[in-house]
C-alpha cells in the first residue's frame, strides 16, 4: 500500500494562495461539515475530525493511509470506488445522497487538478441534509443503493416507511391512505416504532424521523451494517 501523503503537505498544495488557504480552513473548521481527500484507488490521505465523526463516529480515528474497503462494508465501499472511477475518467463532480448511521448525508466529490503517483485525488465534502433540501435538488443527485441505518436498523421495512412519512409531517390517517393500510395498522406500527426506538411521544418520534431524513423508498434499499474498525 502506498504511504499516506502527510496532511500538512496536502494543505500546503491546496493553499497556494492566501484566499485558497482561508477557504480551506473555513470549510474544515465548520461544525457538521466533513472534509476528506481520497485517492481514486480508494485510499484516504486526509480526513477532517468532522468527517471521521460523521462516518466513523470517532473524530480521533486513524484513517489516513487506509482503504475504503478496509473501513466500510464491501458493497457500500465498492459503490464509492465506482464514483471515484467516474471522477478520474473526467466527470467534473458528483453529488451523492445517502443514509449513513441513521442520518441523511449529502456529499459533493470533485477531482483535484493534480495526481499522486499517477493516481487522481478527489476532494470530498459531506454534511447532514434535510428531506426538504434534497427535494429541491431535483435529479442531479446520485442516490446510494445502500442504507446504514444505525439505531434505526431495528425497524422493519414497513416501520421504516411509516417513520419516513411521520418525518414528512403526515398524520397517521394520511399515512394509512398513502400506504393503503388501515388506520389501526398504521397506529400499531407507530407504537412498535416508539417501543423499539424508545420514543415516548409523537414529537420525539418526529424529531428522530426528521434527523434521519428518510424517504419511503429507503425502506426498500439494501441494508449494510458498519462495525467500528
Amino acid at each position: 500500500m502506498t504511504s499516506a501523503i502527510p496532511s500538512q503537505e496536502i494543505v500546503d498544495r491546496l493553499c497556494e494562495s492566501s484566499s485558497c488557504a482561508a477557504v480551506w480552513e473555513t470549510v474544515v473548521a465548520t461544525p457538521g461539515v466533513g472534509v476528506a481527500l481520497i485517492r481514486c484507488d480508494g485510499q484516504f490521505v486526509y480526513c477532517s475530525p468532522e468527517f471521521k465523526k460523521l462516518f466513523l463516529g470517532d473524530s480521533d480515528a486513524v484513517v489516513e493511509g487506509r482503504s475504503i474497503l478496509d473501513l466500510f462494508p464491501e458493497e457500500w465501499a465498492r459503490e464509492r470506488l465506482e464514483i471515484l472511477k467516474r471522477l478520474e475518467s473526467g466527470e467534473p463532480s458528483v453529488l451523492v445522497r445517502e443514509i449513513w448511521r441513521g442520518r441523511q448525508l449529502l456529499t459533493r466529490a470533485g477531482l483535484l487538478p493534480w495526481k499522486e503517483d499517477g493516481t487522481g485525488l478527489v476532494c470530498v465534502v459531506t454534511r447532514p441534509t434535510s428531506a426538504t433540501e434534497l427535494s429541491s435538488l431535483g435529479d442531479d443527485v446520485f442516490r446510494s443503493s445502500y442504507v446504514e441505518l444505525g439505531e434505526l436498523d431495528v425497524l422493519t421495512p414497513r416501520e421504516l416507511a411509516v417513520l419516513a412519512l411521520v418525518g414528512q409531517g403526515l398524520s397517521l390517517k394520511q399515512i394509512a391512505e398513502r400506504l393503503h393500510r388501515s388506520f389501526k395498522t398504521i397506529d400499531n406500527h407507530r407504537a412498535s416504532i416508539g417501543r423499539k426506538l424508545r420514543a415516548s411521544d409523537r414529537v420525539e418520534l418526529s424529531r428522530l424521523a426528521l434527523r434521519a431524513g428518510l424517504t419511503p423508498d429507503d425502506a426498500s434499499l439494501k441494508r449494510v451494517t458498519y462495525f467500528k474498525n
